[in-house]
């Protein structure tokens, strides 16, 4: 009944709680003052936004370029209620949560909840998610359960990436930029435009990408610290059309090496503080543990990570008739990534036996091969009837992967008449997954014969069928086998009240398929359950003074049912081990953006973004008897902020003789976000202070574009800063729990820097 209510308080006081417009900055129209109209596929079709019933945010691709939107994390910052961030420990890695539900563990056996396809492809993994993003048309956010037209296990939302089309006619882009810390982008474009008359075109985009690392390793040159970076990306499209049919080729690849960001100790035990701070006693390095972001942290030279990436997509597409269309996509992908691990300097040095031996000892230290194969196949059927619009198909994937992680750990136990000793430990993660899924889907919309045509119910429903496998080959050797079975949809009530106002209501479900706890210990259960979502939503989309204001907004509430919660823990004897349970909890919020162009040339936009996550049932060992609790008024959903917010302002000056001038600035702030789900001696005892306390970033840019450089060529250049207020940013935390440490890690200090783009 409580539950009840509080939907019931939510939905009623939707128009009155949100503020929101899909962020578009260019400005449109005859005089310059109207806001850009923006097109997306939110349901497979491409529709106007505004006209579009669904929470979704819509970046173009000048928004791209003036938002240096490079990788997928930097989309945090622009849009509500979504937290991406780089995993932590790794160059390629991303952690993606929308709406206080995601995916922070790369472990290979557990589904992400937050889908991210690349031109209607879905990309399993995120391992290799924070890929170079070097030719994009736009990018779709959808909040919320996407359970009928995204199928695979988007609980939590999808972040759908569009390429850009080859055009008809031949063109160039090049672009070079430069800023501090020796960081260097490179960028070439090529579009063949219609080759002769066989109706083919095609376009090749080449990006460099290199960075210094932004923290000081006193053993290792500038371009080998930590967050140095070095990234080659290569995007190829080649569109061809015959007459009614035409057919699209995609392929993207992205090789990138260098070192991760660093792990600073924040925290630590006695114990610990004690047995490697005699480090410097003994000869050896000395073992650093501070708060806040540190401009020198020494660490042990290793060999740099590597991670390759790579798809090929076949889009085929027959229009049968006015009001018919036949589509194909077929695509494969596959990642490589070598990913090792270091925390503290080359020579720390412990007493390792009760004699008094010395030896190198290390808190923790990882090596990790990763490698993943994906193949999908989607036949969709879009249409219209009448009254009817509709989308039909059968979707197919099938994955292999393999993951193996040898860790390496010194466990200190306090020998009597001796003091503290350390054993060197080393112990092997080793599994293998295949996966395979089958789905039917459809969704149709119908306009009844009232009210003008202005009302329209949309109905979707998905059938998908999960074959998991896992086999686990150390540190213990076991197998399991399990087919999950789930029946998603979706209706959706919309009324165009006018023109320029629609308000809407959805219900719906979301799913994400079970698995296998492939690095769990013995003891622990080796199953976990599907992850079942039911969405409640209710918005408002509007534009007002012939579109120089846009408002819209949609709040939420969200059940979960065995929601899947991945923990690393220290429940284990001398260090963490991670496992995957499921828990019950229901979240509810809102977001908001709102975009008002107030005279010529300036464009204002912000946005909100509220996730209030309760969990209503989840368990660990109580520290005082070991006895499995129910400690859901203490637990925090990871990686997710309460309070996310936006504003932005640019204004373009009056055409100059040699070219327009404008200026933009953005600042963002979010709440604290945990690392961890609960604080507990025997878990995570550190959680308090590896969390990150909230953000705050300011950004500024000012541009001189449309510099006549030669015939069909245009200049811009552009001076930028980013984290201007040289905040000290936590990007990601992890508390070793019984191995008695937790450690932070920060993202790059303020940067001032420098584009160049000429456009043929």
């Amino acid at each position: 009944m409580v539950q009840l209510r509080a939907r019931t308080m939510m939905l009623a006081g939707c128009a009155a709680a949100c503020l929101v417009t899909e962020p578009a900055f260019a400005q449109d129209g005859g005089d310059g003052i109207r806001l850009e109209e923006i097109t997306v596929t939110a349901r497979r079709r491409e529709e106007i936004l505004q006209s579009t019933p669904v929470s979704v945010s819509a970046l173009s691709s000048a928004q791209i370029e003036q938002q240096r939107v490079l990788t997928v994390d930097r989309l945090s910052q622009l849009t509500p209620n979504i937290a991406l961030a780089p995993a932590g420990g790794s160059i390629a890695g991303t952690v993606a949560y929308i709406r206080g539900i995601g995916n922070a563990d790369p472990i290979l056996a557990i589904d992400q909840a937050v889908g991210i396809y690349l031109d209607g492809v879905y990309i399993a993994r995120s391992n290799a998610g924070n890929f170079d993003l070097v030719d994009l048309q736009r990018v779709e956010v959808l909040r919320g359960p996407q359970g009928t037209l995204f199928g695979r296990n988007t609980t939590g939302g999808a972040i759908n990436l569009v390429t850009k089309a080859p055009s008809a006619d031949f063109g160039a882009t090049a672009k070079l930029e430069y800023a501090e810390g020796n960081q260097f982008v490179a960028l070439a474009r090529i579009n063949t435009g219609e080759i002769g008359g066989t109706g083919i075109a095609a376009t090749v985009s080449y990006q460099r990408r290199q960075r210094d690392g932004f923290v000081d390793n006193p053993y290792a040159p500038d371009d080998k610290d930590p967050g140095a970076l070095a990234s080659d990306a290569v995007w190829t499209r080649v569109h061809g059309r015959w007459g009614d049919f035409s057919a699209d080729y995609a392929f993207d690849y992205n090789a990138q090496q260098g070192r991760p960001a660093a792990y600073q100790f924040v925290a630590a035990t006695p114990t610990v503080r004690t047995y490697y701070g005699r480090s410097t006693a003994l000869g050896g390095d000395p073992f650093f543990i501070q708060q806040g972001r540190s401009d020198t942290v020494p660490l042990a030279v290793r060999k740099p990570q590597r991670t390759r990436s790579y798809g090929h997509a076949l889009t085929l597409e027959y229009e049968v008739g006015p009001a018919l269309t036949l589509k194909s996509i077929s695509a494969y992908r596959k990642i490589f990534s070598y990913v090792p691990t270091i925390y503290v300097a080359a020579n720390l040095l412990g007493v390792v036996s009760a004699a008094g031996a010395v030896a190198h000892v290390q808190p923790s230290e990882s090596d990790r091969y990763i490698r993943q194969h994906q193949y999908s196949q989607e036949f969709q059927l879009l249409g219209s009837a009448g009254r009817f619009d509709y989308v039909a198909g059968f979707y197919y994937f099938d994955e292999h992967g393999r993951d193996e992680n040898t860790s390496f750990s010194t466990r200190i136990a306090n020998v009597p008449n001796v003091g503290l000793v350390g054993t060197n430990a080393t112990s092997l993660t080793d599994y293998k997954i295949h996966g395979t899924s089958y789905a039917g889907f459809g969704q149709t919309s119908y306009t009844p014969p009232i009210l003008d045509d202005r009302v329209e119910l949309t109905v979707g429903l998905r059938y998908t069928i999960d074959k998991k496998r896992a086999r686990q080959l150390s540190t213990i050797a076991r197998s399991g086998e399990r087919t999950f079975h789930n029946t998603a949809y979706n209706v959706t009530l919309n009324f165009q009240a006018t023109d320029a106002l629609m308000l809407y209501g959805r219900v719906g479900t979301g799913y994400r398929s079970g698995g296998f706890n492939t690095r769990a210990a013995a003891a622990g259960s080796f199953l976990f359950e599907p992850e079942k979502a039911m969405a409640y939503e209710a918005g408002i989309k509007s534009e007002w003074f012939d579109r120089r204001l846009r408002w819209n907004g949609a709040v939420f509430y969200t059940d979960y049912k065995d929601l899947q919660v991945n923990q690393f823990t220290g429940i284990t004897p001398g260090g963490g081990s991670g496992f995957t349970s499921n828990a019950q909890a229901h979240f509810q919020g809102f977001e908001g953006e709102v975009q008002a162009i107030p005279l010529r040339g300036l464009t204002i936009d912000g946005s909100i973004g509220y996730t209030k996550a309760v969990y209503d049932e989840i368990y660990f060992p109580n520290p005082a008897n070991n006895v499995i609790t129910n400690y859901a008024d203490q637990a925090h959903v990871p990686y997710v902020p309460k309070w996310t917010t936006h504003v932005g302002a640019q204004y373009e000056f009056p055409p100059l003789s040699m070219g327009t001038l404008s200026v933009r600035a953005d600042y963002s702030w979010s709440s604290t976000r945990y690392f961890h789900t609960i604080n507990l001696p025997n878990v995570n005892p550190f959680n308090n202070e590896v969390r990150d306390p909230g953000q705050k970033l300011l950004s500024a840019r000012i541009t001189l574009a449309d510099v006549d450089v030669g015939p069909r060529a245009k200049l811009e250049l552009s001076v930028w800063g980013e984290n201007l207020l040289d905040k000290d940013i936590v990007t990601g935390g992890v508390d070793f729990g019984a191995s008695g440490f937790g450690v932070q890690v920060f993202g790059q200090p303020r940067r001032i820097g420098g584009t160049a783009r000429i456009v043929y």
